[in-house]
């Protein structure tokens, strides 16, 4: 499962919103799906038949290993009422509650946009050249507003194929319009505690924080517009992470198409930093030592290009390649097309990631539980040689998310441009030996806090009854100096003997003592 949490978390809290919207509507679904013969798989008459069942399945595939539809149009505002039913209850009970609840909630769902979503679509089918087609459709005939806003305009093409290399093995584009989500806000704040609050609100956000260069606001109109990370894995370059593992090396690039004017001025007053023109209207920022950042020995820059920011990992990440780009790549087109062409959001693993992961990461650890939890990592990797996308697209009576993926929906509910596995998986087996430090830490700590536990109350026992020596049981119990005590490591200290004026010791499982003394 450590692989799968990067989809389940990356799939955004609006689909579980609208999830939860579905549980509403299940029941009508039912009861149309009822009058129908059990033995036909005919549509139900028109008459019947769901308003946005139409609008929703043209987007879906039908036939295939999982297929699904929710008419949610109404639900919002039924639930609004229900809300409204409760919070009449409590005020019944407390009076002072009715200044906080507010007469209506349905404007509130409204200001988030909730109440956009009509209908919700979803279907998997089994690719025949490998891996699933998954597709879920969130139909809004109307257009998005609050929060749904906030995943940006019209389709277009994806800008991150044209700078990222040809030979780039991960790339993840996303566009964003997070004013609009703060609008949507403001606009909560304003129908809750009315228009003053929701002006200090705005001037809250516009005011930086003390010793911060930016502020809420500032950092919001930078998150507008198209988001871009690319990775690209060198199995010829090695960094030991630790002496345990040993991981290829990575180039990476972020990059911003706002804030760039800002940004700008912000560096310019750091001394730490040197400034370098190396193009018309192309500034670049690196630390003046020029050291490089352990443990992946990246010496990074920063490019500005007008309004554009782009971070690389080394300088010459995104010019190697022989100036091929990944627009030009087959299997990059060829996966591109077969999920529309464009969009709002893109994830896209490239055939040759996983066999370079496979090759490069040397993993030996000495304790078999983290090679254990190594081999499970690898396990979810996605078949070698097999090219992964998933796309995010706003159309206009709705969002689409596409994905060919090694999952189905059914197993994984891979879509709404995820988060890659591989990712996860590196960064998985990178985190595992120095967690399993951090718990051995804290392991150790706790022990020695134990022995710092029975070494008081063998101090107390000697002082109350005169004696030198004394045992576990003496100490320990119900009706003794420590109630309970309970071993973390696998130690026993029931056979321990204590003697005053002697450290207190206690040996683990592995031979190691760990002992203390006043």
């Amino acid at each position: 499962m450590i692989m799968r949490h990067p989809h389940r978390l990356a799939r955004s809290g609006l689909f579980l919103v609208v999830a939860l919207m579905g549980f509403f509507g299940c029941k009508r679904s039912d009861t149309a799906a009822g009058r129908g013969s059990a033995e036909s798989a005919a549509l139900v008459p028109a008459a019947e038949r769901s308003a946005h069942f139409a609008a929703a399945t043209r987007h879906l595939e039908l036939g295939g290993l999982l297929y699904g539809y929710v008419d949610i149009d109404g639900d919002v505002e039924r639930f609004a009422v229900a809300l409204r039913q409760l919070a009449t209850s409590a005020t019944e009970q407390s009076p002072l509650v009715q200044a906080f609840v507010p007469a209506d909630f349905a404007p509130f769902f409204v200001d988030l946009g909730l109440t956009d979503v009509k209908a919700i679509g979803f279907s998997s089918v089994a690719a025949e050249g490998g891996g699933y087609r998954n597709r879920v459709f969130l139909h809004t005939p109307q257009g998005r507003r609050g929060l749904l806003a906030g995943l940006g305009g019209a389709e277009a093409d994806f800008a991150v194929a044209q700078f990222a290399p040809a030979d780039a093995d991960l790339v993840y584009e996303t566009e964003l319009d997070a004013p609009a989500a703060y609008a949507a806000l403001r606009a909560l704040v304003a129908r809750a505690a009315g228009e003053p609050m929701a002006n200090l609100f705005d001037m809250r956000a516009a005011t930086p924080e003390r010793g911060a260069p930016f502020s809420v606001r500032d950092v919001l109109e930078v998150a507008q517009g198209r988001f871009s990370l690319v990775l690209r894995v060198d199995d010829t370059r090695k960094t030991t992470i630790s002496e345990e593992l040993t991981v290829p090396g990575l180039d990476l690039a972020l990059r911003l198409e706002r804030g760039g004017a800002k940004l700008a001025r912000y560096l310019d007053a750091r001394q730490e930093l040197t400034r370098e023109e190396r193009a018309p209207g192309v500034v670049v920022y690196r630390e003046e030592s020029g050291r490089s950042l352990p443990p992946l020995g990246w010496t990074p820059e920063l490019l500005i290009e007008g309004e554009r920011v782009t971070l690389v990992s080394r300088a010459d990440f995104l010019v190697s390649g022989g100036g091929a780009k990944l627009a030009d790549d087959q299997a990059f087109r060829a996966a591109v097309a077969g999920v529309g062409g464009t969009g709002n959001g893109l994830t896209y693993i490239g055939p040759r990631l996983v066999a370079k992961v496979r090759e490069a990461v040397v993993f030996k650890p000495s304790d078999p539980k983290q090679r254990q939890a190594l081999e499970q990592a690898m396990g979810f990797l996605p078949p070698a040689g097999v090219a992964l996308i998933s796309v995010r697209r706003n159309l206009p009576d709705g969002v689409l998310f596409s994905s060919h993926w090694s999952s189905s929906l059914k197993g994984d509910l891979v879509f709404a441009n995820p988060g890659t596995m591989v990712t996860g998986g590196l960064l998985a087996a990178m985190a595992v030996p120095a967690f399993q430090k951090v718990r051995t830490t804290s392991q150790e700590k706790t022990v020695l806090n134990n022995l710092r536990q029975l070494s008081a109350a063998s101090e107390q026992y000697f002082l109350e009854t005169g004696k030198t020596v004394c045992t576990y049981r003496d100490l320990v119990g119900p009706d003794k100096y420590i109630r309970e005590l309970r071993p973390v490591m696998g130690e026993d200290y029931t056979g321990m003997v204590f003697r005053q004026g002697e450290p207190v010791r206690v040996r683990l499982p592995d031979g190691r003592v760990i002992e203390h003394s006043w």
